[in-house]
């Protein structure tokens, strides 16, 4: 019976072929969808659980209070390690993360410069489960000059040798050592915040860089702790503030504090000033997820529908099953049966699709994603339940309703009409695809109308022909005035400016106390930049008050500050800030303060993401210092390729030991927006998806409906309807139920891209003309699939239809 069953079932499939190829493919590209958004979202929610303590780990961050409002950073300084592991017994293990670069040597005098260098405590393995291939986790780190690589750089540098026991030459900022390399790791997984090449022995700072490790002010490092017990969070941040005032006193307790912070919410949930590594948002996860939701939804409903639909054909079957003797409960048995064949096949379609187009979906997403991270019960559980329960609900109406037919009926030839109800929540199901894809593609429009807005939008700077060349070591950045003058005679380069930072560059700008004199109770941390004279003249900052640095004025090295306007009004300067004296209180090697007078304002300029507000900046010069870390020179628009072939002829003269590096600014402004692009994508690849599985449930059901209809039309055919009636009234009530569809989507559109759009600090406007103009495309497409098959039923001859009656 069952093996008799599985025949008829196949024999239906192909029986009815447009309507089989419609209903399991769009299964498929739905049930697609969903497991790629699954698998992201798997992955996503799996950072920094791999470790295996991971709920005892906690990043330790830093809020400061300052004009009325608090900003957190993910880093804190390199004397709190040691403090909080000498004050609190509680905290088993701590680390310091202090991500470098430098110029890695092997031992055959190959160099590459290496950014992913990271110096950490020999605790640094213990507390964090990376998988060790060669050496001891719990001794790697104990001794200086001592390092761990992973099993990349190992290739990379010595083959197939094994490197533990040789030498790698780091060459930094200021200093050449030779580091022992006494451990390999596999490389960290992409689920991971924190992204290694090389880990050195934190022990190495006294050497290297002493004044570095265990200051209290400089530089920035990142501090972890794992706690012996979970639970015991709340007690240790109760004790924090007690701990602040013992350890720096009342000023700095009354106006800095610190927190715990789980390692793993960090990726989804934090967005801190100085983050280790780019994060994710939690709010794009369930935007995921909504998505595959909705997706599946809507593959599901097409392929009820059009079980449903099609069913209605079955009657005179089920008439002669009945008489032949088939009890109800083989009917419903038989049924069931075909819908669950289907969407079994549905299912294996999708899973040849979903491997066909993982190796574009990694490309998007930037992982290694595989079918492997499903690869457990409680993923396949719920994904072989949700087969099941689809072909159940396809089937049930034909199943349950049909079944309960007397076979007389149906012999003679009584056809099987639907309730209204039926028809109802056919209309109902439709109007809610249809919403949704309408919803996904207005979403689409307004994150790509926010990227084109933040990509093109006046950002107080110029950022296109900017090269950027960092300067690595701090003999360069002493005498990086030289270089500056030879660059700046080549043929096509308009300036050449030294600085610390530059926008776009989460490194090189630094929070300093400013204290105004005319106020000095109300100092305030500002963001600074340090730079040569010819800074706002490269980046084309614009002056809106005052002058820029001059050479001509011999005060303007020691005694001169440029500020931009959100830091005149924090230091309640508006009306005229020129003139005004201030301290700015820095670190060089000590503390330094500098006192001097505001001899300028320059227009606010977006020196972070638009995710950010502008924040307070104050500008001063520095001609001879390690803090010009980069070089950047304006470009003529002529001859670039030339241009730089001449700028890296010049730096092989300056520093031949070093490789020439360079990027554009304009590149790197715009890598801040990545994830929004990444989503940007993702919506245009789903909503396509989306308003596809409509269309095709719109043929299936445009084509059943014109089935029902074709002695309407044929008789209307005869009594002189023409071709253009016939499509306009086949087209119309499905028509109405787009268009109600729309109107619905746009509410929904509007509560969740308001508050999408608040994550920015700027936001673009959006016409409704762009709404209006994609609901005539969507209505195009959608008559478009109803009107293939209405030609087909107009040009049909009527003789065909009616001879039968």
């Amino acid at each position: 019976m069952l093996k008799n069953y599985f025949k008829i079932a196949l024999r239906n499939l192909f029986k009815n072929r447009l309507y089989s190829v419609v209903n399991i493919l769009g299964l498929a590209v739905g049930v697609g969808c969903v497991l790629l958004i699954t698998v992201y979202v798997i992955h996503e929610l799996s950072f920094d659980k791999f470790h295996s303590n991971y709920d005892k780990l906690f990043r330790v961050t830093e809020s400061i209070q300052a004009d009325g409002s608090i900003d957190t950073y993910a880093t804190t300084y390199p004397a709190l390690a040691h403090a909080l592991g000498d004050e609190f017994p509680s905290i088993e293990k701590i680390t310091h993360i202090y991500p470098s670069s430098g110029l890695i040597s092997g031992p055959d005098n190959t160099s590459y410069q290496e950014d992913g260098i990271v110096f950490a405590d020999s605790t640094f393995f213990e507390m964090f489960s990376f998988d060790f291939i060669k050496g001891n986790p719990a001794t790697a780190l104990d001794q200086p000059l001592t390092m761990v690589v992973t099993e990349t750089i190992a290739s990379k540098f010595f083959g197939d040798e094994n490197p533990v026991g040789k030498s790698l030459r780091l060459k930094d900022s200021r200093n050449t050592f030779d580091f022992e390399i006494t451990g390999i790791t596999k490389n960290p997984p992409s689920n991971s915040h924190i992204q290694y090449d090389y880990v050195i022995s934190f022990e190495s700072l006294r050497q290297l860089r002493p004044w570095e490790y265990n200051s209290r002010y400089h530089p920035p490092m990142y501090t972890y702790v794992q706690l012996s017990n979970a639970s015991s969070e709340p007690l240790l941040e109760s004790h924090f503030s007690d701990f602040e005032e013992k350890y720096y006193g009342n000023d700095f307790a009354e106006s800095s504090s610190f927190e715990l912070q789980p390692v793993s919410e960090i990726h989804l949930y934090s967005n801190l000033q100085n983050e280790l590594s780019a994060n994710f948002d939690i709010t794009y996860i369930y935007i995921f997820a909504g998505i595959g939701l909705f997706i599946l939804i809507i593959a599901c409903i097409n392929f009820m529908n059009l079980a449903t639909a099609r069913s209605a054909k079955r009657g005179m079957e089920v008439g002669m099953r009945k008489t032949m003797g088939a009890q109800r409960t083989q009917l419903v048995g038989q049924f069931l049966g075909e819908a669950i064949i289907m969407t079994l096949l549905g299912f294996g379609l999708s899973l040849i699709l979903v491997e066909a187009v993982f190796p574009f979906f990694n490309d998007l997403t930037g992982y290694q994603l595989s079918l492997s991270y499903l690869a457990s019960w409680e993923v396949i559980l719920p994904i072989a339940g949700s087969v099941i329960g689809i072909g159940i609900l396809a089937g049930s109406y034909p199943a349950f309703y049909l079944s309960s037919f007397k076979p007389i009926q149906t012999l003679k030839g009584k056809r099987v009409t639907e309730k209204s109800s039926i028809t109802s929540f056919r209309k109902g199901l439709v109007v809610f695809q249809f919403c949704i894809s309408t919803a996904l593609i207005f979403s689409t429009i307004i994150i790509t109308q926010q990227l084109d807005y933040i990509q093109n939008k006046k950002l107080g700077f110029e950022k296109e022909q900017v090269m950027i060349m960092p300067i690595r070591e701090t003999a360069n950045q002493f005498n990086v005035a030289t270089l500056k003058e030879e660059i700046q005679r080549i043929p096509g380069v308009q300036s050449a400016s030294a600085a610390s930072g530059l926008p776009g560059i989460k490194s090189g700008i630094h929070g300093f106390m400013v204290t105004p004199e005319d106020n000095p109770a109300d100092s305030t941390v500002m963001q600074t930049l340090t730079v040569d004279f010819d800074y706002l003249k490269t980046l084309g900052l614009n002056l809106v008050q005052g002058r820029d640095f001059s050479e001509a004025f011999s005060t303007d090295e020691n005694q001169a500050f440029i500020i931009n306007e959100t830091a005149a009004k924090r230091l309640g300067w508006n009306e005229n800030p020129l003139d005004k004296e201030l301290t700015l209180s820095f670190y060089t090697t000590n503390l330094v303060r500098k006192k001097g007078k505001v001899i300028g304002v320059v227009e606010d300029f977006q020196y972070n993401s638009l995710h950010n507000k502008i924040d307070p900046v104050i500008i001063h010069v520095f001609k001879r210092t390690f803090y010009h870390d980069y070089l950047s020179v304006k470009l003529a628009s002529d001859n670039i390729r030339d241009i730089t072939a001449n700028i890296e002829e010049e730096w092989s003269a300056f520093n031949p030991e070093r490789p020439f590096e360079y990027f554009f600014l304009d590149a790197t402004f715009d890598s801040m927006y990545r994830s929004e692009e990444k989503l940007s994508t993702i919506f245009k690849s789903f909503a396509f998806i989306a308003i596809l599985i409509a269309c095709l449930g719109l043929l299936g059901l445009a084509s059943y409906s014109i089935q029902q209809r074709v002695k309407e039309i044929g008789i209307r055919k005869v009594l002189g309807a023409q071709i253009g009636d016939i499509i306009l009234l086949l087209g119309k009530d499905f028509t109405l139920l787009i268009i109600f569809a729309q109107i619905l989507a746009l509410p929904l559109v509007y509560i969740f891209m308001n508050r999408w759009l608040t994550n920015f600090s700027d936001q673009t406007t959006v016409s409704l003309w762009v709404f209006m103009l994609c609901a005539v495309a969507v209505l195009i497409v959608s008559w478009f699939t109803i009107g293939v098959q209405s030609v087909k039923a107009a040009l049909k001859n009527p003789v065909k239809s009616l001879r039968s009656e």
